[in-house]
């Protein structure tokens, strides 16, 4: 992914996509319709910062990297 600053709504749903979530799954997991995320994924529609932060919230939750590293 790009840096933080540059990262994009588009960026966040396909690295999800790339860990084997599916936009059903992403929607359960973040109560954002299905739809909005296929329209978001196509670039047709732009996105809330409400719903850009839940995206980011699961692509941290689900980030192999972080499962990985000894509790603190």
């Amino acid at each position: 992914l790009p840096c933080m600053a540059a990262l994009t709504t588009t960026d966040l749903l396909r690295a999800l996509r790339e860990r084997g979530l599916t936009q059903m799954e992403l929607s359960r997991r973040t109560a954002i319709p299905q739809y909005r995320l296929s329209r978001w994924a196509s670039g047709q529609v732009p996105t809330g910062a409400d719903d850009s932060l839940r995206l980011l919230e699961l692509y941290h939750q689900t980030d192999p990297a972080a499962a990985q590293q000894p509790a603190g």
